[in-house]
């Protein structure tokens, strides 16, 4: 388990990619040339619901297309206060 590793926080992406324009269905994904557009968007946060995790994405820049990129916080089960503290800290750092 995370906790007995000492691990307080997981940080990944919220996205994979830029998303796409409005009535795009498939997008290249997980190796794959088509890809189901609403799976392939919550394919990095997908995981964190599944396992009851909080977590939080907070904005950390842009991306070549001028897109927002998010990064998404993760922490165990009532470690709420873990990924809000470290989201400030991203937030304030990011502006």
């Amino acid at each position: 388990m995370a906790y007995r590793l000492g691990i307080d926080l997981v940080a990944t992406p919220a996205q994979a990619f830029t998303p796409p324009k409005i009535g795009v269905t498939e997008v290249p994904f997980a190796g794959k040339p088509a890809f189901d557009v609403t799976f392939a968007m919550c394919g990095l946060t997908q995981i964190f619901n599944i396992l009851g995790w909080p977590a939080i994405s907070v904005p950390s820049g842009r991306d070549d297309a001028g897109m927002p990129i998010g990064l998404q916080l993760a922490s165990l089960p009532w470690q709420e206060s873990y990924c809000l503290a470290a989201a400030a800290v991203v937030e304030a750092a990011a502006i």
